[in-house]
């Protein structure tokens, strides 16, 4: 499984963050318990930070304390991932994480919102902005654009099989099998993903905390959302060149 640096872990290099530990928070949205990180700050804006497939929310504990000065900072654990529900009927569309999250925000009563997603994090946070405006200040959407190619659902379909089916024989296996994907990622966050991710399977073989029935299109589309213009128009664009200058 690829990692890589990201955008989130780059910029934390130029930044000093205030220490915190998140607490764990669950909530009843659409017939599934719904977990998620809630590192404090209550009256300040809130910040929903939403990964991708196949990860957890605590893939944002690198970054997530580099916020909380200015942001009461969520991350949540999207339906058949981490420590939150799975849906009986593989429900696992863009749409499907987008009624969660409006659900969790009604809940909360979530207003002035700043939401965060990677890959399949960064197409729910589009579509929940294109169709929230009201109640969205900004949006960060992280390696991924308003489509999904075919061929990047059918390869993590394969891959979450082949995982599933064979497992690793412990933590440190798991830690390892990532390390050798991700080698310039710090060990800290490979530990904290392989720890927070995975689980013990019956047989005691580890394996990834997700629903092993996710569909094809898991983290696709029906092709009905819509979002604001502007978002496919940014789309459209081949590369882009991000320069930074520390100050």
């Amino acid at each position: 499984m690829k990692l890589g640096l990201s955008f989130a872990l780059f910029m934390s290099m130029f930044q000093s963050p205030q220490p915190a530990r998140p607490a764990d928070r669950f909530v009843s949205v659409n017939g599934l318990r719904i977990h998620y990180l809630d590192w404090g700050a209550e009256g300040k804006p809130p910040l929903i930070m939403l990964h991708g497939i196949g990860r957890v929310a605590h893939t944002f504990d690198h970054i997530a304390p580099h916020f909380t000065g200015k942001y009461h900072v969520m991350a949540i654990d999207m339906r058949g991932h981490g420590d939150s529900g799975w849906d009986p009927k593989g429900a696992y569309l863009v749409e499907d994480y987008t009624r969660d999250i409006e659900a969790f925000a009604e809940q909360l009563h979530l207003r002035n919102i700043v939401i965060w997603g990677n890959s399949t994090g960064g197409r729910v946070a589009q579509v929940f902005a294109g169709l929230h405006p009201e109640l969205v200040t900004a949006v960060i959407s992280e390696d991924v654009g308003p489509e999904r190619p075919r061929e990047i659902a059918d390869g993590f379909t394969s891959r979450v099989k082949r995982e599933d089916e064979t497992g690793w024989a412990s933590e440190e296996e798991l830690f390892a099998n990532l390390k050798a994907g991700n080698s310039r990622t710090p060990d800290e966050i490979l530990r904290a993903y392989a720890h927070y991710g995975s689980k013990p399977r019956v047989d005691g073989r580890i394996v990834w905390k997700r629903d092993p029935s996710f569909p094809p299109n898991c983290g696709g589309s029906s092709g009905k959302s819509r979002l604001p213009s502007f978002i496919y128009w940014a789309a459209e664009a081949r590369s882009f060149r991000l320069k930074l200058r520390k100050t």
